[in-house]
């Protein structure tokens, strides 16, 4: 069976899996897992557990849990780069700031992902929770497709800043969609943002959602003239 058979089987297996069958299925290399936990009403508390289950199943199907991955020293650490494309739908649930830090301490331990799609829309996420998903994305150097969805959370100027900062060190981002509709970001931090996605030099598609924040729409002038100082950018959709 040729890989991409293998991989389209991976992804039909887990798209919409529970986490107890997570854990009883068998991770392949350049894998591909995809999974719908919206609506599953997930507190702190549960996605702890499941970012437990996220580790376990990127340890290739080994026992371990996020607390020993992320503490025991590098070179004792079992390789956790078997994903390259992962898919998570967490929307409409109730995480906050400890189930954000626990996810990102998993999705740091992704340093082989290409394709990565977050949707955490409907939550309870602030800056603080941003500032930690930020710093793991630092780690993922490979992606060069990011999908994030932070719709209709309470997030603030100072997350979409460091968010920005992030993307920066994600060296072959090429697809870039991010969502930040109906939350709290004012201009500095939209400036910011896209002050710092300018930067991203191989980025060739950008779709950004900011409707509905405390932007003047005067601003938005402001936010695509950063953007359009990336080079090799070739087609964008910026939302006002």
């Amino acid at each position: 069976m040729g890989n991409k058979q293998q991989q389209n089987m991976i992804e039909d297996k887990t798209s919409n899996n529970t986490l107890e069958e997570l854990l009883r299925t068998e991770l392949k290399q350049d894998a591909t897992l995809a999974t719908n936990l919206s609506e599953d009403n997930f507190t702190d508390e549960e996605i702890t557990k499941f970012s437990s289950t996220l580790a376990k199943y990127i340890c290739h199907n080994q026992t371990i849990q996020l607390d020993q991955m992320i503490n025991s020293e590098q070179e004792d650490r079992t390789i956790f780069n078997n994903l390259t494309k992962l898919t998570l739908n967490l929307s409409d649930n109730y995480i906050g700031v400890q189930g954000i830090s626990d996810l990102a301490k998993a999705i740091q331990s992704l340093d082989k992902i290409q394709t990565l799609s977050l949707n955490l829309s409907n939550n309870i996420i602030d800056s603080d929770c941003l500032v930690n998903l930020s710093l793991a994305l630092k780690n993922c150097q490979n992606l060069s497709n990011l999908t994030l969805w932070f719709y209709k959370n309470i997030i603030e100027e100072r997350g979409a800043s460091e968010l920005g900062k992030a993307l920066i060190y994600c060296t072959q981002l090429q697809i870039l969609t991010i969502s930040f509709l109906e939350n709290r970001i004012r201009d500095n931090g939209s400036i910011s943002l896209a002050s710092s996605i300018s930067k991203c030099k191989n980025l060739l598609i950008l779709k950004l959602f900011l409707k509905d924040n405390q932007i003047f729409g005067s601003q938005f002038k402001r936010i695509k003239g950063k953007i359009n100082k990336s080079r090799r950018l070739i087609k964008q959709y910026i939302s006002s």
